[in-house]
Formats: C-alpha cells, sequence, structure tokens
C-alpha cells in the first residue's frame, strides 16, 4: 500500500468525533426535503434505516 493510500484509511479526527477512514459521502436524500431545504419526517425515515448500514 502506498501512503496516499496508507493515509485514506487512517483514522481522522473531525472535531470530537473520530471517524475509522477519511472517506466521505454526502448527504443522498436532499430532494426529500422541504422548498427551503429544512429536514422533513420521510428524510428521517431514510436516515433511520440507513444510519445502522454497515460503515454508517
Amino acid at each position: 500500500m502506498n501512503k496516499t493510500s496508507k493515509t485514506l484509511f487512517d483514522n481522522a479526527t473531525v472535531g470530537a468525533l473520530t471517524v475509522p477512514n477519511r472517506f466521505a459521502m454526502a448527504p443522498m436524500s436532499r430532494a426529500r426535503a422541504a422548498a427551503d431545504g429544512t429536514p422533513t419526517a420521510l428524510m428521517s425515515d431514510y436516515y433511520g434505516v440507513h444510519g445502522g448500514a454497515p460503515g454508517g
């Protein structure tokens, strides 16, 4: 594994949170937000289901 790959898989600290790697995934439910961008109950359900997935 080269140095760049090793760095990507190392732990990282973001504020008070320590994450197991340096990969991030953007929210995928933005189309479910209200017209002004505020979260909806549907978004809450989405993240409730997907938040427990491995790595999540």
